[in-house]
């Protein structure tokens, strides 16, 4: 790529990275407020049945907007996203399951042929099924401007302690596979592509430790292989099947918490989680609220968003207890929406307070809360 194609597109992705530091903040918002209801509902033993499997349903798709808007963030290398043991078979057939009806409407044969052998990795399973929607998708459109065979084959593999998948289609093929992985690259006419899709692919597949290749089958159509390491110090045939996930254990917290929250409906779930813990809150919208509050008495803890309106933001907060009120200082906690803001990432780095990304789950939220009381605590 020559400097000024090399500047042009740096100012693209520039852009691009303002623009979803902007949009992941507003879509954060509201999700966090889906994700945390849904959480709470999903808590009760009086929900059981068709209507426990519908909210589980909407629970996993909201997971999945949360992944959207991770990946899109990974265009601009702003967001890394939380690592866990992940079933690849499992994530895999999620995909292919979303468009199977799809293909099979529009004609075309969707088939998956995976190894007998269990594949593990650490990794984040919504950011996998991201990148096999994206392939799955690519092919799909492809096959339907016209297909020598109008079949894409997804077959699994494990090859020197690494889970291999691979696409095949029978389409037209690519028009220049080194290209495909390219910011903004497309084929596609003007409004039906954004030329981001396989690049997204591409940040999420490094960022496993992965490798993915693209080209040209000898036989017609497009063949991209992708390889992820497995669990470090694991091989695929010792591999056990994933835990079920537990239900979180009961957490009793008997602390004086203020939390500061401009979204009524991120506030209220706030007090409710830690309400359901036995804290005793107070909950106010603004930072300018929350300098009256802290002038007349303590806090155990201070759970502040970073984004706030009245002219008093949460920095502008963390600098006028860091004034005043030094000793309350290390009670800082930070829930943000802002995670692509560069500004926001400099002020929590250099803040050192903890911080706890929205949306956030109860478990989540319960946890940072309870390791920054212990912590405080522990120092006293």
């Amino acid at each position: 790529m020559i400097p000024v194609e090399r500047l042009k597109e740096s100012e693209k992705l520039a852009s691009l990275g303002r623009m979803l530091s902007g949009a992941a903040h507003e879509i954060n918002n509201p999700l966090t407020g889906v994700v945390g209801n849904l959480d709470i509902l999903l808590r009760s033993r009086d929900i059981e049945g068709p209507v426990r499997e519908r909210l589980e349903r909407v629970q996993k798709e909201a997971h999945r907007i949360i992944a959207l808007v991770r990946n899109l963030l990974k265009v601009a290398h702003r967001d890394t996203g939380k690592r866990t043991r992940v079933d690849l078979h499992h994530a895999l057939r999620e995909a292919v399951a979303l468009r199977q009806h799809d293909f099979s409407a529009a004609g075309l044969e969707l088939r998956l042929e995976a190894s007998p052998l269990p594949l593990r990795l650490q990794g984040n399973e919504q950011e996998l099924q991201q990148v096999f929607l994206n392939i799955l998708n690519n092919a799909y459109d492809a096959l339907k401007e016209g297909a020598r065979e109008p079949v894409l084959t997804v077959r699994t593999a494990l090859e020197d302690d690494q889970a291999v998948v691979i696409f095949e289609d029978g389409g037209p093929g690519l028009k220049d596979p080194k290209k495909v992985f390219d910011h903004f690259y497309t084929t596609k006419e003007i409004g039906k592509g954004t030329g981001l899709g396989l690049s997204i692919t591409h940040a999420i597949v490094q960022s496993h430790r992965g490798r993915i290749t693209a080209e040209n089958r000898a036989e017609g159509g497009a063949r991209f292989k992708l390889w992820f390491p497995l669990t470090t110090g694991e091989s695929a045939a010792s591999l056990a099947a994933l835990p079920p996930q537990n239900r979180p254990q009961a957490v009793s917290l008997t602390a004086a918490i203020l939390v500061v929250e401009d979204e009524p409906a991120i506030l209220e779930l706030q007090l409710a989680i830690l309400g359901s813990t036995g804290a005793t809150t107070v909950g106010v919208p603004t930072g300018s609220e929350a300098v009256a509050l802290l002038e007349r008495r303590d806090f155990d803890l201070i759970v502040s968003d970073v984004k706030l309106p009245g002219g008093v933001s949460g920095e502008d907060l963390f600098r006028w207890i860091e004034k005043h009120r030094p000793t309350l200082l290390r009670r800082v906690l930070f829930v943000t929406g802002d995670s692509a803001s560069e500004s926001t990432r400099a002020f929590l780095e250099k803040s050192g307070a903890r911080c706890l990304m929205k949306p956030f789950s109860v478990e989540d939220y319960v946890t940072v809360v309870r390791e920054a009381f212990d912590a405080l605590r522990s120092a006293a």
